[in-house]
């Protein structure tokens, strides 16, 4: 878990985010000794500090795709359209 935890697809790029995601597999790595006793709790630690790094990703990621979105909403060419609508014509 150790080794698995410092490798670098697993944990994150930024040296802050190093420090959450190893504070947040310590903290559940214990809890998870404390409640079960079992063997794998550093692997269990280390799957609880996953799910946050890719709920993170997931949410950086969806956050770039809404702001692509809105952008090319942005930049696409306005039509004029008909004061009373393009479905309506004037009454003569």
């Amino acid at each position: 878990a150790g080794f698995m935890a410092t490798d670098p697809p697993t944990s994150p790029p930024k040296p802050r985010d190093q420090l959450v995601f190893g504070g947040i597999a310590a903290l559940a790595s214990f809890a998870l000794f404390m409640a079960v006793g079992a063997v794998y709790f550093l692997l269990g630690g280390l799957l609880v500090a996953n799910l946050w790094e890719g709920g993170r990703k997931w949410q950086r990621v969806r956050r770039e795709s809404d702001q692509r979105r809105l952008q090319g909403r942005d930049q696409r060419p306005r039509v004029r359209t008909h004061p009373l609508g393009a479905d309506r014509t004037p009454r003569e």
